[in-house]
């Protein structure tokens, strides 16, 4: 079973090499690559570098137990053309491991001038509103004329619904064959299945994809206690373990910011406890707003606090209201003086 997987992969790289002579050559590009929390969304598609794309695959001689991974590892930008390059990996759900690696370096392009191209239409692009278009769902379809060109496949049907994102291919009066593709309204490949058609590549299925989620975080105080008296406090900052982009890595690249009385302060990691002062020395209840964020997005989290200050040590006349000892002050003269009169007769 194994040669099998491997002869199919292969047959599956020389339609790669086959294909890509149809895709529009990218010169004098800016890759877009993974970069912590700058990492930025790869132009015209929702995808990031480094996330990894779980599908299940099913037919095509594949054991069920296997499924493969698709890693994005960066972006290929020019002013009119858009690549998607990653990897390919092959995985087994019984032993937990992948393995038969394969590099794609080409998973799809997009221009404005030339249109969509895939090998295999994973990720298809997206408008400025974050969404596939009834155009671009209709643009992709040349990509599988290519595929069935190339496997001398024909069908007596296609067409598309916006509405639900999907591609379908279709055969009445021969032999019932049907070719089926589902994407997310993010243009992610959520289902593809087939039916009696030569096509190398299995039936596939979304199992498991990025979360794409800004930070989870908490503050409070490192006493865990809103009461303060004094105008400097530790903060203690407790970013929630998450996985955003899939990898099978906690998340460990943040950035946090605090306002205070000039503004937000430049970005920081996150480090120990955080120290922060209070716009002012006055008595009362403060907000503390804080910021983190990660590739996805920022995440704002505010805190309460009440001030009291302490009262002095020497005696606790410090804890009169001023007026009280405006008023003590003269009251107190007078007393005295008319004692050392009362003296003097």
């Amino acid at each position: 079973m194994k040669k099998h997987i491997e002869y199919s992969l292969i047959g599956i790289s020389v339609v790669l090499l086959m294909l890509i002579t149809f895709f529009p050559q990218v010169s004098n590009a800016e890759d877009w690559i993974y970069d912590g929390v700058h990492t930025e969304r790869i132009q015209s598609f929702s995808v990031y570098p480094s996330e990894r794309y779980f599908y299940n695959l099913t037919g095509g001689g594949y054991p069920e137990e296997n499924y493969t991974v698709i890693e994005v590892i960066k972006g290929n930008v020019t002013s009119d053309i858009v690549g998607i390059f990653g990897n390919l990996y092959m995985g087994n759900i019984t032993s937990g491991e992948m393995y038969l690696k394969i590099k794609m370096s080409n998973i799809a392009y997009w221009s404005e001038s030339f249109g969509y191209s895939a090998v295999t239409p994973l990720f298809i692009p997206i408008d400025e509103n974050g969404q596939v278009s009834e155009e671009i769902l209709k643009n992709s379809t040349q990509t599988f004329e290519l595929m069935w060109s190339s496997y001398r496949i024909s069908f007596e049907h296609n067409r598309t619904y916006p509405n639900k994102y999907s591609i379908v291919y279709w055969n009445e009066t021969y032999n019932n064959a049907y070719f089926f593709e589902n994407y997310s309204s993010d243009g992610i490949l959520k289902k593809m299945e087939m039916h009696k058609i030569a096509y190398p590549p299995a039936n596939m299925t979304l199992i498991s994809e990025p979360s794409q989620l800004s930070p989870n975080y908490e503050i409070s105080t490192e006493s865990g206690i809103l009461k303060v008296n004094s105008t400097v406090i530790k903060l203690n900052m407790t970013i929630a373990d998450i996985d955003s982009n899939n990898d099978g890595e906690v998340d460990n690249d943040y950035l946090f910011r605090i306002l205070n009385s000039t503004g937000w302060t430049e970005w920081m990691e996150p480090s120990g406890f955080i120290i922060c002062s209070l716009n002012s020395s006055k008595a009362g209840n403060y907000t503390i707003f804080t910021e983190v964020k990660n590739m996805y997005g920022t995440t704002q989290q505010q805190i309460e606090i009440t001030y009291n200050p302490l009262h002095s040590k020497n005696g606790g006349i410090s804890g009169y209201p001023i007026i009280l000892l405006l008023l003590f002050i003269p009251f107190g003269a007078l007393v005295i003086i008319f004692k050392i009169k009362k003296k003097l007769n």
